[in-house]
């Protein structure tokens, strides 16, 4: 087919056209090139402005971290002499009226430092800095501290307090005591607070293997190494209204400004146990109904292992086989936890709820081995009829008593044990074990989570060698009290790092408790002079005594070459077990 050939008329069109299409390109590219120009002076403007805008937020949470510092160390110092002296006057004879001003006063205290500490900590979440630790907990021991710490507040209110863990629950799991704590404490503090006179706080423990998609999970297996941990923590208390439900875990929130007025409180407890159950793999949430109560569930993700420590509370005992155990408790959650685990131990038990009851099943069946009986009173008014109904026993009937906190003693001949609330089956344990148990065939029990290397005697037949630099003459007193109470009553005093570089020219010291803000020298460059000049040769063990507490203060400590660090305000049970830990360098130093 012959090809058409265009005319010159066609031809010129066709470059007109491509002439005119190429103008609009190159019009095109030039407004494109000053868009590109305008945009890009535009993102270095924003650029600029974002770098600029970065550099006043670094600089306001560096300003907001050195604040709180400041604050922490300036609100401590005072607050270390409060709790410090009402500590020491506690121990002195005093009248009932002037126990309850010092009672007073020291609790005042602690309440100020429970309030710095929530600051402090929301303060370090806020500012991502603050890290959790791994190490392994003995959970059981975990929920009993928390809970023996409620113990006082609960008796005075008379509320039961009470816990439970499933059976197939690891007793050993890995993760941050100390924040695993913080969560529980709150909730059991918040329980506390809100549930009147006569109620009950429950906290029941289970555990979930976090197993692979093609285990079944209803499968229980030890081998099993991650879990999900799930805590509830029930009360009777006044509840939350439905819509103010999720208000609770915002910052600084309560139900209504009443409940702050009444409680007291921050608002902050919620708001970091959420914070702390988020970074530790979990969750918080609430059920609750107004005027019945609440139930606060907390998860947690941990690596756990089951060992054979508390295996003794799961299996029957030759021992407690079939002995006949009556239980009196009002209490249902007492009398379910009680017949329960006597139940694991091959006990035989009932319940009587009243001493009507008791009195009763005592008639109907006189051979009883042990009554466990729930003093509610302190007047003694239910031991006295139970002593004169188990007087006519043909043998000795002995007798369990489960006792608030402050109530605990023992002066009748057929009470065997005094045993405080909460119910711990490992105490209650030990109590049966010798009760039944011929003294010929005793065996000995498993240790305990909490032994200690070194026995605390110790502290006061071999005193060490002390220097104490410190330039707050409270704290001076207060430390200088609480070392002679740990049986050391010579300690040589100095006021800043200069003086502990000359005191140690003239004197060999075991241990320094080192301030760390003193004028002329700080602590810390006093410590880096020490290690300096003591390089190669035995040096005293350093110890930070400081009203520092922010992230990274006892890093900076050790850092320095420090040995150990304790914030203020001191503890006598903290500072006894830096003494114990200075014992142990030292005998390991001269082996």
């Amino acid at each position: 087919m012959p090809i058409k050939k265009s005319t010159k008329e066609q031809l010129l069109v066709e470059i007109e056209q491509l002439q005119h299409l190429l103008e609009t390109l190159r019009s095109e590219k030039a407004n494109l090139e000053i868009m590109l120009e305008t945009t890009t002076e535009h993102a270095d403007a924003i650029e600029s402005q974002l770098l600029t805008a970065r550099e006043i937020a670094e600089e306001a949470s560096r300003a907001k971290s050195q604040f709180l510092a400041n604050m922490s160390h300036e609100i401590r110092t005072p607050l270390n002499g409060i709790i410090g002296m009402t500590n020491l006057l506690s121990d002195t004879p005093l009248t009932y009226v002037q126990r309850d001003y010092v009672d007073t006063i020291r609790t005042s205290g602690e309440v100020l430092l429970a309030l710095v500490n929530d600051i402090l900590d929301f303060s370090k979440i806020e500012a991502g800095k603050l890290d959790l630790e791994s190490q392994p907990i003995d959970l059981r021991q975990c929920i009993e501290e928390s809970l023996d710490l409620l113990a006082p507040a609960a008796a005075q209110k008379q509320i039961n307090l009470a816990y439970l863990i499933a059976n197939d629950t690891p007793e050993i799991v890995v993760s941050d005591v100390t924040r695993l704590r913080q969560i529980l404490g709150n909730l059991l503090s918040n329980a506390v607070k809100f549930t009147p006179h006569g109620g009950e706080v429950v906290v029941s423990v289970s555990a979930y293997p976090l197993s692979a998609e093609e285990n079944s999970p209803s499968e229980k297996s030890t081998d099993y190494t991650e879990y999900e941990l799930h805590f509830a923590v029930k009360d009777t208390g006044i509840g939350i209204p439905p819509e103010r439900v999720n208000t609770i875990f915002q910052s600084f929130s309560q139900v209504d400004a009443s409940i702050t007025r009444k409680y007291g409180g921050t608002g902050l407890g919620l708001v970091i146990s959420q914070r702390l159950s988020q970074m530790m793999g979990g969750q918080i949430w609430v059920e609750s109904e107004v005027g019945t109560g609440s139930t606060f569930h907390v998860t947690i993700v941990t690596q756990a292992s089951y060992s054979e420590h508390y295996a003794h509370l799961t299996r029957k005992h030759p021992h407690l086989l079939n002995k006949r155990l009556l239980i009196s408790s009002s209490n249902k959650t007492n009398c379910m936890l009680l017949k329960q685990q006597t139940k694991r131990w091959g006990m035989k038990s009932q319940i009587a709820t009243t001493l009507l009851e008791v009195f009763g099943a005592l008639r109907q069946n006189p051979q009883w081995d042990v009554i466990i009986v729930e003093m509610s009173s302190p007047e003694n008014k239910d031991l006295i009829l139970l002593e004169k109904m188990t007087k006519f026993q043909k043998k000795r009937l002995p007798l369990i008593l489960l006792v608030p906190i402050y109530h605990i003693q023992q002066n009748q001949p057929n009470i065997v044990a005094c045993l405080s609330k909460p119910i711990k089956p490992i105490k209650l344990y030990e109590v049966l074990i010798e009760l039944f148990t011929p003294p010929a065939h005793t065996t000995p029990l498993p240790p305990t989570a909490t032994t200690h290397s070194l026995p605390k005697t110790i502290l006061n037949s071999n005193p060490l060698k002390i220097l104490l630099a410190e330039d707050n003459l409270v704290n001076q007193k207060v430390a200088l009290l609480l070392l002679k109470k740990l049986g050391h009553e010579v300690v040589d005093v100095v006021s800043n790092g200069l003086e502990v570089l000359t005191a140690l020219q003239r004197h060999s010291y075991d241990i320094i408790f080192m301030d760390i803000q003193m004028p002329e020298m700080d602590g810390l460059t006093a410590t880096r002079q020490i290690i300096k000049e003591w390089s190669g040769k035995p040096r005293p063990w350093i110890i930070a005594m400081t009203a520092n507490a922010m992230q990274g203060d006892r890093e900076i400590c050790l850092a320095a070459g420090m040995d150990d660090y304790l914030s203020k305000p001191i503890r006598e049970e903290e500072l006894a077990q830096a003494l114990l830990q200075c014992y142990s360098h030292k005998d390991i130093s001269s082996s």
